[in-house]
């Protein structure tokens, strides 16, 4: 998660147990079309959430970890996993548990307004396929904008965003990529040393057919695109922190600073220090 999105973070988990608060946007605060309510909630194994009567049309969309779900607490339920989703509509009972030592990180987004959310032809619990990249942008773009500008404006079209992110994963037309689950977990561990063959095996397929799917889909080999991850997230760094570049290097997999600086240089045309010293300026 960007800097941004860590400083209005929802969740702060405490051990096994997790302290939530959430951000709710109303059209009476910024004249929306419409209202939601989004938390970001990375939640720690032994969560358990559990509710009788669903007061608002619910989507959860599984970026971490996996959870048992279902309608009642004495169901054993299926499992949601990364690239899963599920929407709950109203007044529906869900319960949803974090897996024996998993984590559950999920987006959860709630429409205030029962009336605003898409209608589905059943009232049970709704799976689909979702990637949660998406989400993830546009989650991070609206913390953005709360934290430096609050403009009105932009935040109701990040809202619009992802109302229309949910109604295309609920509508069932959202096919996340194959490559979806190994971009998240590059993503979650950027420090790891990973090798082809460890991508291949958490992508399942082979590292021929990951080579020739990271080029049909991304125009990249595997590891260029975890370089661009990794300094695409040190440059987050840099801009958002006032991280020393050492310990920057050591979150985004690099043995050290030096090594860092020259393929950052190298990628962004200027040394970390001239650019986060550029973007200081800019703000």
């Amino acid at each position: 998660m960007s800097p941004p999105a860590n400083r209005i973070s929802d969740t702060v988990n405490v051990g096994e147990k997790a302290r939530m608060r959430s951000w709710a946007a109303t059209r009476e605060f910024y004249d929306n079309p419409f209202a939601l309510k989004i938390v970001d909630a990375d939640l720690g194994a032994g969560f358990l959430m559990a509710r009788r009567s669903s007061p608002l049309p619910l989507l959860l969309v599984c970026y971490s970890g996996r959870a048992w779900l279902g309608q009642r607490a004495d169901e054993t339920g299926s499992l949601l996993t990364p690239g899963q989703a599920v929407f709950v509509p109203w007044r529906e009972p869900v319960v949803y548990a974090s897996d024996q030592g998993s984590r559950f990180g999920h987006f959860g987004i709630e429409w205030l307004r029962p009336a605003d959310a898409p209608q589905t032809e059943t009232t049970s619990l709704l799976r689909r396929a979702a990637d949660p990249q998406p989400f993830r942008h546009a989650y991070e773009g609206l913390c953005y904008e709360i934290i430096h500008n609050r403009h009105g404006l932009v935040l109701r079209d990040w809202l619009q965003v992802l109302d229309q992110l949910a109604r295309r994963v609920i509508q069932g037309r959202d096919q996340p990529s194959p490559l979806a689950p190994l971009l998240h977990a590059l993503e979650r561990d950027l420090a790891r040393s990973w090798s082809l063959a460890e991508m291949a095996q958490v992508a399942a397929l082979s590292e021929s057919s990951l080579r020739r799917l990271f080029h049909k889909e991304l125009g990249e080999a595997p590891h260029d695109c975890l370089t661009r991850l990794r300094l695409s997230h040190a440059a987050a760094l840099l801009t958002g922190s006032t991280a020393k570049l050492a310990d920057i290097a050591e979150q985004v997999g690099y043995a050290t600073p030096f090594a860092l600086s020259k393929a950052f240089t190298a990628h962004y045309g200027k040394s970390p220090r001239d650019y986060r010293e550029q973007h200081a300026t800019r703000s």
